[in-house]
């Protein structure tokens, strides 16, 4: 069973990543928060076999559900975490950022918007998360991230070169 959760795990861990770092924008946060969510995970897909092992099946829709639901609770806030000490496992972080990349109107996003526009954008709009799985993931009407992924989209883009070709 361990392999098992494993491989339906292993895609996830760089998504994880993704969203802690645009979440908090600190590799360490990111490190300790996408451990916790990895973790918490796995607990959640072998809590799910073991209540029905006949239908070990779990398919994707499940567990974008089940990430946005982890992903929500694990960064509920935007305060950076102070240093304690390092994560106890790895996760998979072999994502990284294209050089020269500017995260300067992101942060400024971040500061500008309201949290559940931030992590709206970034599940659908960076993850490709549809709107329907997220709204099953926190318990509201997809129609309500439509609009929090438009606001925060309208938002963003004036912060962007894009955004300033339009202006």
């Amino acid at each position: 069973m361990n392999q098992a959760v494993e491989s339906l795990i292993e895609p996830w861990d760089e998504r994880i990543a993704i969203f802690c770092f645009l979440a908090t924008l600190d590799e360490y946060t990111t490190s300790k928060v996408a451990v916790r969510c990895s973790e918490e995970l796995r607990r959640q897909i072998e809590k799910h076999i073991k209540k029905s092992p006949e239908k070990v099946r779990i398919t994707q829709e499940d567990l974008s559900i089940l990430f946005v639901q982890i992903t929500s609770r694990s960064v509920s806030s935007r305060r950076r975490s102070k240093p304690e000490e390092g994560p106890s496992r790895s996760v998979n972080l072999q994502w990284s950022l294209p050089k020269g990349l500017e995260l300067g109107p992101w942060r400024q996003f971040q500061k500008d918007c309201d949290w559940a526009d931030v992590t709206a954008v970034i599940w659908n709009q960076v993850l490709g998360i549809s709107p329907e799985l997220i709204s099953a993931g926190i318990g509201v009407t997809p129609g309500t991230i439509r609009y929090r992924v438009g606001h925060g989209l309208r938002a963003l883009a004036p912060l962007t070169a894009i955004g300033n070709l339009y202006a």
